[in-house]
Formats: structure tokens, sequence, C-alpha cells
């Protein structure tokens, strides 16, 4: 008698299900097809595939036929749990927002390169893109304008060397075609200058005391040529803070020197400027605010007055 051999059972792997005796076929996890990010298996026991996890499938054809609507939106059909697929897909959304945006940033700083090449080059082609971007941009600063003044404000005070580099640069090497500009826009710098010192009161005091500084040096030197104030130490901002408050009516009043500007020596006998004697005359506690026919008759004389009746 012929001994029959035992077969040993086939040892199976793990994630795999038997297929009609002879094949085989991976079983894979697959996310739910309702769309709520949770995973199950693709096949059972009895080897039939399933796209639901049990209580995800959609009942809208089995309960309610084929004119079921969503309880939310009520246009859609039923998909689960007795919402539309949109709807359903809102509210996942709105519970895994933090686990979706740490994904996509994570994917944006992967394919960082890739994804702005590709953004500019659409750009470029789309006009309809360009439009679209320029009216959203338009709205959002007409909405948010304050907030943009103080942040550019800020930005600005703490970057202010380097935007006073940039501005030289850009004034050496496009010198000829500012000459030009002014010339051509005459009309329209005149006009701009005439509003800002009606509305800008901080703008019309700035003004002021550039013309008194270029006027002294006119009159008491002999060349008359001036530079920037920043080189000879004058702080404007400091000087408005200490005039403030400001009358209200700007006309009827001068921006006095206390001690007067005759009686500072601005040029060395070297043929140099006196830088602090510069500093002196146009320091923030010189300046006050005198009537304009009391600063016409008071000549050399020193007059404090340390309150107004503005």
């Amino acid at each position: 008698m012929a001994i029959k051999k035992k077969v040993p059972k086939r040892a199976f792997k793990k994630g795999h299900i038997p297929w009609n005796k002879k094949n085989f076929e991976k079983n894979k996890l697959i996310y739910c097809a309702c769309g709520c990010g949770e995973k199950r298996w693709k096949y059972n026991k009895n080897m039939e595939e399933r796209r639901f996890i049990n209580g995800h499938q959609s009942r809208s054809m089995k309960l309610y036929g084929e004119d079921s609507r969503c309880n939310k939106c009520g246009n859609n059909r039923k998909w689960c749990k007795e919402l539309c697929e949109k709807c359903y897909k809102k509210i996942w959304e709105k519970k895994n927002a933090k686990r979706l945006k740490e994904k996509r940033r994570l994917s944006y700083l992967e394919n960082k390169e890739e994804l702005s090449k590709k953004s500019k080059e659409k750009y470029k082609k789309d006009e309809l893109l360009r439009k679209k971007i320029s009216i959203r941009g338009k709205k959002y600063r007409e909405k948010h304008r304050e907030e943009l003044k103080e942040k550019k404000k800020i930005y600005y005070y703490e970057n202010h060397k380097s935007f006073l580099k940039k501005n030289e640069k850009h004034r050496k090497e496009n010198k000829n075609q500012m000459r030009e500009w002014r010339e051509n826009n005459r009309k329209h710098i005149r006009d701009y200058t005439k509003e800002r010192l009606k509305n800008d009161k901080a703008f019309n005091i700035k003004k002021k005391i550039r013309n008194s500084l270029a006027k002294a040096f006119r009159k008491y030197t002999k060349t008359g040529k001036t530079t920037t104030s920043s080189k000879y130490g004058i702080n404007h901002n400091a000087i408005i803070k200490h005039l403030k408050p400001f009358p209200a009516d700007l006309s009827s009043y001068h921006i006095d020197h206390i001690k007067p500007l005759a009686s500072f020596n601005f040029i060395n006998k070297d043929g140099s400027t006196n830088l602090e004697e510069v500093k002196k005359a146009f320091a923030p506690e010189n300046h006050q605010w005198l009537r304009a026919l009391d600063n016409m008759s008071k000549g050399k004389k020193i007059i404090k007055q340390s309150k107004l009746n503005l």
C-alpha cells in the first residue's frame, strides 16, 4: 500500500486571502468611498468587494428612492449620513482643517521650486488669471487699508537705512530720467503739493523748516548751497512732536526760531559748515508757534511764548 504524503497547508501572508483555491490576490487597505477619510480592507472574508465601511454606505437609493434630497442643502441627492457628497466633504474638511493644512504645507515645501515655476508660467500666459488677481488685490486693499498702512510704517521704520540706500542708488542711476520727468510734469507736481499742504499738517511743517534752512544759508553764507537736512543732524519728526498741538489755521501762524538764525555762525573761518551751530539753530527746543504779525515785527529779539491760545 502506498502511503499518502501529508500536504502541508500553505502559509498565507498577512493581507492575503484565498481566491478560488488556485489564485491569490493581495488584499489592500482602501479609503471609504463616502469621503470620511477612514480605511478598510478591499475584500471581506467571502471575497466580496466592499467600498464602504459598515454604516457609511449610502442608503438613499434603498430607503428614499431616486428623488431623495440632502437634508442640508436640499438640492443634491443623499450620499452618506443623510447628506450629499458636497455637504459631507465640507463638514469633514472643517473637522480635519489642521491636518489638511499641515499636509498642504509639507507638500508645498517639498515641491516649492516646481510649483513656483508653474504658477509664474501660468500667470504669464493666462490673461484672465491676471485680471482676477488684480481685482482680488484691489478689494483686499480697500477692506484692509488702515491695517496695511500700519504694517508699512512699521516695516519702513525697521528697515529705514536700507530704503535710503536704495533710493540713493536709484537717484544716481536715473538722474537724467528723473529730471526729464519733473520738467514734463511740473503742473502735476504743483497740484499735488498744494493739496498735500492743505490736508497734511506734518508735511506742511517739514516743508517750512526746509525752506527756512535754505533761506538761512542763502542769507548768511557766500555760496548759499545746502545738502540734505539729515547730514546736518536735523530731525523733522522731533520738531513736529515739540510743536504739537498744531494751530487750527496754519496760515495765520509762523514757525519761529526763539533764538534768531542771524545770531548763529553757520560757516567756519576755513569756509566749511559749522555743524554744531546748525544743530543748535534747528533743534526742537528752538522752535515755537508765533502769530505772523508778531514774527514779522520781532526782528532779532528773543520772545519766548510757552502757551498759545490756538
